[in-house]
């Protein structure tokens, strides 16, 4: 049980090392942009700009992502058996609520998750 515990936190580690690693490259490509497109003026704004998305929008981007997509919700009454099998995930991973499940219209096979545990489209 311990070494469970020693993994999962490990692995939350991780996770979290990485998303601060995307999050400033993010911050120093629109740095970059500013700098080349206004100067070094420009390079504060852009900063000030990316960390306000960060921090004050940090849900917008499952909205935008599903519409990007044409993402279309499917609902439990449609598909019951997913629902069945989405229940049993949300168990076992403990979450606090289940996500949502929408299509997409595509010939590639993929699937992905949007937003946070407590929000997750």
């Amino acid at each position: 049980m311990f070494i469970m515990f020693k993994l999962f936190t490990f692995h939350k580690l991780i996770n979290f090392v990485l998303t601060l690693l995307i999050i400033t490259v993010m911050l120093l490509m629109m740095a970059l942009i500013g700098l080349i497109l206004g100067g070094v003026d420009a390079v504060f704004i852009a900063l000030l700009f990316g960390l306000l998305f960060i921090f004050l929008f940090p849900s917008l981007s499952p909205i935008i992502m599903a519409r990007f997509y044409a993402a279309k919700p499917l609902l439990r009454f449609d598909v019951p058996e997913l629902y069945y099998f989405l229940d049993q995930l949300v168990l076992h991973a403990k979450l606090d609520k289940t996500p949502s499940l929408f299509w997409v219209n595509s010939h590639a096979m993929f699937a992905f998750t949007l937003g946070r545990s407590s929000d997750a489209v």
